[in-house]
């Protein structure tokens, strides 16, 4: 697929749609994108089986609620310490957090946001992890 990319960076006929079309590349562009397309789609219909099975304990390692006074501690600390610039996600971790996920992995994000009403299609989803997967 990255050879067509390029062969269709190189070539100035192989750019415009009109012409790339009835190459030899377009159809095992067709193939090559029905490929990752049917991976992708396993792994979205898989989760989305699994989900529907287990129901919310399939999304046992969601993202924990963070308390507020710990929040604001961390925020002192950042200030006090002129490191604004310098924080990350990993700030925030309390000592007693050990082996707990904080984050839903991606596809279960998108799922989550599907199922809570975010309006994203299927496609828009299958794309995002495409996205993740392939590039």
């Amino acid at each position: 697929l990255c050879n067509i990319v390029h062969q269709r960076q190189y070539n100035f006929m192989l750019r415009m749609d009109q012409f790339f079309k009835f190459s030899k590349y377009a159809n095992e562009q067709e193939q090559l994108l029905s490929i990752i397309h049917g991976l992708t789609g396993g792994v979205i219909s898989k989760r989305k089986k699994e989900y529907k099975e287990k129901g919310d304990a399939a999304f046992g390692d969601t993202i924990k609620a963070a308390k507020p006074y710990e929040n604001a501690k961390m925020e002192e600390k950042i200030k006090s310490a002129n490191m604004r610039y310098v924080r990350d996600d990993l700030d925030e971790i309390d000592e007693n957090d050990v082996g707990e996920k904080r984050r839903l992995a991606f596809l279960d994000l998108m799922l989550e946001l599907q199922r809570n009403g975010a309006n994203l299609t299927e496609e828009e989803v299958r794309e995002e992890v495409d996205t993740i997967m392939f590039e």
